[in-house]
């Protein structure tokens, strides 16, 4: 038995949430933040690691939003929910062209730092607004 399009959209976008969350928390240990492990090399990569792949659920969550509506001919992307997921998706890609693009990373920090706290905010508020979606 094969899930609906709209379930895989609902666990993609949990994990891209939970996902979100431990990066943003792995950066701030990297940074000191939390806890006493400031520039600690395996902290770096692992949130590096997990930065990548929320951005890949991050993908794959805006693919299984699109595909439905556009087999059906809908238009998904009028409402808020969809209007957030495509701000969403611009600051992942804004976040790793940057990364790749700028390599003294002490210019990326700040722009780095808060569009990292912004997709959290983002996708928080995605999963709140689709669980209420659902609900009704």
């Amino acid at each position: 038995m094969a899930f609906p399009a709209f379930l895989y959209h609902i666990i993609f976008g949990t994990t891209a949430l939970l996902l979100c969350v431990i990066t943003v928390l792995l950066g701030a240990m990297f940074i000191g933040r939390i806890g006493d492990s400031r520039g600690h090399k395996e902290l770096y990569k692992f949130h590096k690691y997990s930065g990548i792949i929320t951005g890949i659920f991050v993908v794959f969550t805006f693919i299984f939003m699109i595909l439905p509506p556009f087999f059906s001919g809908e238009s998904i992307i009028l409402g808020i929910h969809g209007w957030i997921a495509v701000f969403a998706l611009i600051i992942v890609i804004i976040q790793v062209s940057l990364s790749l693009l700028i390599k003294d990373r002490k210019k990326l920090r700040k722009s780095h730092l808060y569009l990292g706290y912004i997709l959290l905010i983002l996708l928080t508020l995605q999963v709140v607004n689709g669980l209420m979606l659902v609900s009704f």
